[in-house]
């Protein structure tokens, strides 16, 4: 089963909040879920996980200044401060906050990203007009504000969801099971051997539990 869009942006949001409020030692993470969370246009809309609510946010500055849960109770020089010493992070946080209150852009890492969206045509507009041609359902949700255009392609099959996430060990091992279902773990781990990236038993940690 494939999981829902919105719930996996709601504990995106809330890892970075708590390592936003633990100090020091949460800080070196920060950069990697800005990112995410920015690419992902996770910020725009979210299922809280501590209320269950869905939590809509037309401006990335408000997002970062409302207080929580809905927000993250800060505010953007905070986070460029915090991800000074990551470039991508930092470019990022400049698009996103350079943009028109509720005007969406569709933001990409590199550029070879940003050309194939522009050849296969999905911006916003173009997702939107697919959605009423081919999900109806789901144009009506994006035109009510109930969910964002990025979510409904998602949930019709027209996007893949994607994720940025970190290069430290146990940083990436954290994120891949925030994401992936106990399946597709297993799944996973049995890839990495077929290709000679895992070696050894069983017992020397396959589960994916």
């Amino acid at each position: 089963m494939e999981p829902n869009p919105l719930a996996v942006n709601g504990m995106v949001v809330a890892d970075l909040r708590s390592m936003l409020q633990s100090g020091s030692r949460g800080l070196n993470v920060v950069p990697s879920l800005v990112k995410e969370i920015i690419v992902g246009d996770m910020w725009r809309e979210r299922v809280e996980p501590g209320t269950g609510h869905v939590v809509p946010f037309d401006s990335f500055a408000a997002f970062v200044a409302t207080a929580p849960l809905e927000g993250l109770g800060g505010d953007v020089a905070m986070l460029r401060r915090i991800c000074a010493d990551d470039p991508e992070a930092l470019r990022l946080l400049h698009e996103v906050t350079a943009q028109a209150q509720g005007e969406r852009t569709d933001l990409h890492s590199n550029r070879s990203e940003v050309d194939a969206d522009r050849h296969q045509g999905t911006t916003r507009a173009y997702t939107v007009a697919r959605l009423a041609t081919e999900r109806p359902d789901l144009y009506e949700r994006v035109k009510s504000g109930d969910m964002s255009a990025h979510a409904a392609a998602i949930v019709a099959g027209f996007r893949r969801p994607s994720m940025t996430v970190p290069t430290d060990v146990p940083g990436l091992a954290r994120a891949l099971r925030r994401r992936l279902s106990t399946d597709d773990l297993a799944t996973l781990i049995v890839a990495l051997k077929e290709q000679g990236c895992v070696h050894g038993s069983s017992s020397q940690g396959t589960s994916a539990t």
